[in-house]
């Protein structure tokens, strides 16, 4: 990958992250995770590396270990299940100086990481349609805009939804008990989704779950598989 699209050092990264966080560490260990990378392909069916490995991304080594980050708490959690071994050993066969590497997920990352890169799937977004609302994937040094209602471009072609979607959020009357929200590409489902689950978890009384529809088949098909539904 480009390192320039995911990592963006200040001219002074010691104080905040220790001596062995710069700029040719980890252009040395993003090559480290290309090699490893090749080599899971390998390992892995292609479905299993398309869908889980292809869209983890090399972030930066703090303190000799190496930052490999999940887009969401899901992917985190069934990569760093189901293939965290066989990550480790690609990489240890890939880097000669036998570095640790972490998984970790962009969501939980600690933000003086953070703040010294950019959110690194950006250039795998579609394209916003022209006056589209803000889908929360803007490229920015700390990262993605945040979806919450706040940040979210009222008007007339998305007031019922947004209406809507602040009584499920606060347990507002609603009219059945499954909502669908329609509309074209980029103009802010996933804003929509985020915001409620922003809310909800803030009120500390309810759990919320957000899954897309593809995580969703791909759980539910694998536990179908192995008897656990």
């Amino acid at each position: 990958m480009d390192l320039q699209h995911s990592v963006n050092l200040s001219n002074d990264t010691t104080g905040r992250l220790g001596a062995d966080f710069d700029s040719d560490h980890a252009a040395r260990s993003s090559d480290v995770w290309a090699r490893a990378s090749a080599m899971l392909a390998k390992m892995l069916n292609k479905r299993d590396y398309d869908r889980w490995i292809l869209p983890l991304r090399f972030l930066v080594e703090v303190n000799g270990t190496a930052v490999v980050c999940a887009q969401t708490k899901f992917d985190l959690d069934r990569v760093a299940a189901e293939f965290g071994l066989k990550i480790r050993r690609a990489w240890e066969a890939a880097d000669p100086r036998k570095r640790p590497v972490r998984l970790e997920c962009w969501d939980t990352l600690d933000t003086d990481i953070k703040a010294f890169t950019t959110y690194p799937w950006t250039r795998d977004e579609p394209s916003a349609v022209p006056g589209a609302v803000p889908t929360g994937h803007e490229n920015s040094v700390v990262g993605p805009t945040i979806m919450r209602f706040e940040t979210l471009v009222r008007g007339a072609s998305n007031d019922a939804a947004i209406t809507m979607a602040k009584c499920i959020a606060t347990g507002g009357p609603v009219p059945a008990s499954i909502i669908i929200i329609n509309g074209s590409q980029g103009l802010g489902k996933t804003h929509l989704m985020k915001s409620i689950e922003y809310v909800l978890e803030q009120s500390k009384t309810r759990k919320v779950a957000y899954i897309s529809a593809e995580e969703f088949y791909v759980a539910y098909v694998d536990g179908a598989q192995t008897g656990d539904t």
